[in-house]
């Protein structure tokens, strides 16, 4: 019983933080509406473009923007490897939830270039799939000391 409760309450968080994330991915951090005027930035469908260009010229972005367009994007995906494969049995192997977190970032990314909230950036799925990758980890480290003891 108190397996189901908890696997119960952890879909309702997981819900809840996935609404989070479309929110954050379409209004940005201060939550107001901005459509992206075509001109203004340009998408990037080149893998590493985005990611280079912060790393090589770290000193041109402030921190904000830079752990914003980076750092941030992995913390925020860490949560889907983290808790997919406990609360869905059947995506509780790594490839299920490699292409679970490539499904929903796509989406994600795609939705941005389709409803002008944002701009689609490949790099943006590549570190959503690191964040995915860190998260799914931490569940096998938390699985693999649960069952030692």
């Amino acid at each position: 019983m108190e397996s189901k409760l908890n696997k119960g309450l952890l879909s309702i968080l997981f819900a809840f933080y996935i609404v989070v994330l479309i929110f954050l991915s379409l209004f940005g951090v201060s939550g107001n509406l901005h459509f992206v005027k075509v001109g203004d930035v340009s998408n990037n469908f080149i893998p590493f473009h985005t990611l280079s260009n912060y790393i090589l010229n770290f000193n041109r972005y402030n921190l904000d923007t830079w752990f914003l367009n980076t750092l941030a994007l992995v913390i925020c995906f860490i949560p889907i490897g983290l808790m997919i494969p406990y609360i869905f049995k059947r995506i509780s192997k790594y490839f299920h939830v490699f292409i679970f977190s490539l499904v929903i970032s796509s989406i994600v990314e795609t939705t941005q270039i389709l409803t002008k909230f944002g701009v689609f950036d490949i790099d943006d799925i590549i570190l959503s799939i690191i964040g995915t990758s860190i998260g799914y980890l931490m569940h096998k480290f938390f699985k693999n000391i649960k069952e030692a003891y």
